[in-house]
């Protein structure tokens, strides 16, 4: 049976994004990254272009984010206390994609957008169809069970960083 979504995404722009995304960019360089994720239980990755080998990927720039998501989180739903359970930077070539997927059982994931120059592929909610422009300095927060993808990137150097957000009684 086909439905759409009808679980909300929340989408905020992180204000004088430029100066931490070159930042970030900057920090990347210092990670191990590989083609070919392999998953704990030894799949591939759904992700079909480069990105982070390490499970939750960390610098200064990167903690700030993290710190910004799990504000605009705790907003929409106080009274928890958050914590990344898993979190990568994703660099998408021409011809890069994602396939459909979802992050059962995180409770949220999110994806910031740091680098999109022209032919960034938008995020697509594969249940609804809707498309998510690619836009640096935004972020998009949304229920670890929505599925979701990238179809094939047009440009060159698209970068995200992507996580899972898990909670307890605060």
């Amino acid at each position: 049976m086909r439905y759409k979504e009808n679980l909300e995404v929340y989408i905020e722009y992180y204000s004088n994004s430029q100066p931490l995304n070159e930042q970030i960019l900057k920090e990347s360089v210092e990670f191990r990254w590989v083609d070919d994720v392999r998953l704990a239980g030894g799949g591939s990755s759904n992700v079909k272009a480069s990105q982070t080998e390490e499970h939750i990927v960390v610098s200064p720039s990167i903690k700030v984010i993290y710190e910004w998501v799990f504000d605009r989180v705790r907003t929409l739903y106080p009274g928890w206390k958050y914590y990344i359970n898993a979190a990568w930077l994703a660099r998408y070539d021409k011809g890069h994609y994602t396939v459909s997927h979802d992050h059962i059982p995180a409770s949220f994931s999110f994806v910031y957008f740091i680098k999109c120059p022209k032919g960034s592929a938008p995020l697509v909610f594969t249940t609804s169809g809707k498309r998510i422009k690619a836009e640096e300095g935004k972020v998009l927060i949304f229920p670890g069970n929505m599925k979701h993808h990238v179809p094939k990137n047009k440009g060159e150097g698209r970068m995200v960083l992507a996580g899972n957000i898990g909670f307890v009684h605060g």
